[in-house]
């Protein structure tokens, strides 16, 4: 029994030399579970997810591009909805960056499809989409005052970064 004990204490040793190199060694980071909200909460903005869909024919926020939306084609479709500073915004993430040429790239203030349409904030970077109310939430003796322009700014800052990051 004394014989084996050597074996197993130089079999232990070797596997607990084989664990520390291996975790030592330098892995990619894996990709943060909601990136977008990570970042906005990183630039200071207070917010929450909301939703999760990838039916964009029917959870699209800018309702008159759900027609834009159907297909085959759209299948990979991520739509995240958020609340980010009292601001309701919607973040899609297209399965390819010539899908839907309607939304053009760049940033786009009280964008209307139609032109007595509804109207969103629109920022584009390649497959990544934001849309933004025009307004904020609700609140009391106030209304729905309009997003503030600091904020929507920041919003797209942070949003551009972001897909920078994720293409």
């Amino acid at each position: 029994m004394k014989h084996h004990l050597s074996a197993v204490a130089a079999g232990a040793l070797v596997s607990a030399a084989l664990y520390g190199l291996l975790s030592a060694i330098d892995r990619p980071g894996s990709e943060p579970e909601d990136p977008w909200l990570d970042a906005w909460r990183a630039a200071g903005l207070k917010g929450q997810l909301v939703t999760v869909s990838s039916e964009p024919d029917k959870h699209l926020m800018f309702g008159d591009g759900r027609e834009l939306c159907k297909g085959r084609a759209f299948a990979e479709t991520v739509l995240r909805r958020y609340v980010i500073q009292s601001v309701s915004l919607q973040v899609v993430i297209l399965p390819k960056a010539d899908l839907v040429p309607e939304f053009p790239e760049g940033r786009q203030l009280a964008f209307r499809l139609k032109k007595k349409g509804s109207s969103a904030h629109l920022c584009r970077s390649g497959r990544n989409l934001l849309f933004t109310r025009t307004q904020t939430q609700w609140m009391p003796f106030a209304g729905e005052p309009p997003v503030p322009k600091a904020i929507l700014e920041k919003l797209f800052d942070v949003f551009e970064k972001t897909s920078a990051a994720f293409p």
